[in-house]
């Protein structure tokens, strides 16, 4: 039940799976891992300073979605918000390496045979698996941290995993993607220095490390070699960033309501409009306040670990310096949970 718990979250990034007349089948399903995970006692403890930041940081994005103005919208994030740290805390109890691995392995296989049988501008299809809408970013999100994790494993299991996470962000052509697998890649050669942490069956630090390099490399050349492309693309997300940082300045303490971005934004006349930030920790300082930001900073920071899970969470942490997800995805609280899992 676990093992396809955790399966299931790398095809659920919302969670969203199916919707049909709008009603998210995958919420159901979820809900039933973490019911069946409670009532057998599978909830993960965590430290006396992570419950107390993860309790405030969740009171305060519930007191922000009250004040929404889409009252429907509100109360489906928070279903979803809920429901990912619940499945995260069930599921971390679990050495579920493995079931990412090989969800990310298959969502490899889903997407490459979108991209041969029907082409590139068919790949949504591939998407409703994950999350409808900016489909490229979703699909980095999810393959992102499970790339991380996959370096870390030893033998054949890792190789295909890392290869297939490799395939998926080569899919979305990201930059931030590529950047911050090499965030996490090193953070991981680093987190190897440990002693006890080497061994001739896993990758060496010196292979994690090059390998973490390259792909800073490859994200800054792709970057300079489509320049006009990147600087189109900077442009609104620096005039998101002014304008989340003016409305933070002006709501420091309980922000603007979780949906209020989006009313800013076309105050302000930006174009493109944009529903968020871009960025998940402008968006949590606009619309819940300063407080709500350094809770999750705090939970985040008393979660710290030397193992690979958090150096997935570290990656994840740095595309979401370009990206407003992870909130509610159960992939992202399961790894920051786990304090880093055995193999399985």
């Amino acid at each position: 039940m676990a093992y396809a718990g955790a399966f299931l979250t790398v095809f659920v990034p919302g969670p969203h799976l199916l919707e049909p007349r709008g009603f998210p089948c995958a919420i159901v399903l979820l809900g039933a891992v973490a019911a069946v995970g409670v009532w057998r006692g599978w909830a993960r403890p965590l430290p006396r300073t992570s419950q107390v930041m993860l309790i405030a940081f969740a009171a305060l994005i519930v007191a922000s979605a009250a004040r929404a103005d889409d009252i429907d919208g509100a109360l489906s994030f928070l279903a979803r918000f809920l429901l990912a740290i619940l499945a995260g805390l069930v599921l971390a109890h679990h050495s579920l390496d493995g079931a990412l691995i090989l969800g990310a392995i298959s969502r490899a296989l889903v997407e490459v045979a979108a991209h041969v049988v029907q082409g590139p501008a068919a790949t949504a299809w591939g998407s409703k698996l994950g999350d409808a809408g900016s489909y490229h970013l979703f699909l980095a999100g999810t393959a992102l941290p499970i790339a991380v994790i996959a370096a870390a494993r030893p033998a054949v299991q890792g190789w295909l995993g890392a290869a297939a996470g490799a395939v998926l962000l080569g899919l979305t052509r990201s930059r931030a993607a590529l950047f911050s697998l090499g965030i996490g890649l090193v953070t991981l050669a680093l987190y190897r220095l440990r002693r006890g942490q080497t061994g001739p069956a896993r990758p060496s630090r010196a292979l994690l490390a090059a390998a973490g390099i390259a792909s800073v490399a490859v994200a800054v050349l792709i970057a300079v070699l489509t320049w006009g492309d990147a600087i189109r693309t900077a442009e609104p997300r620096l005039a998101y960033a002014r304008v989340a940082l003016a409305a933070t300045a002006r709501h420091p303490w309980g922000g603007l309501g979780w949906d209020g971005f989006a009313e800013e934004a076309r105050e302000s006349g930006i174009d493109p409009p944009a529903l968020d930030p871009h960025n998940l920790f402008l968006d949590i300082a606009a619309g819940a306040g300063i407080p709500a930001l350094l809770s999750f900073c705090g939970l985040v920071w008393s979660l710290r670990t030397r193992t690979p899970s958090f150096a997935a969470v570290c990656a994840a942490m740095c595309y979401s310096m370009f990206v407003s997800i992870y909130l509610d995805w159960p992939v992202f609280w399961l790894l920051l949970f786990s304090g880093g899992t055995k193999d399985g």
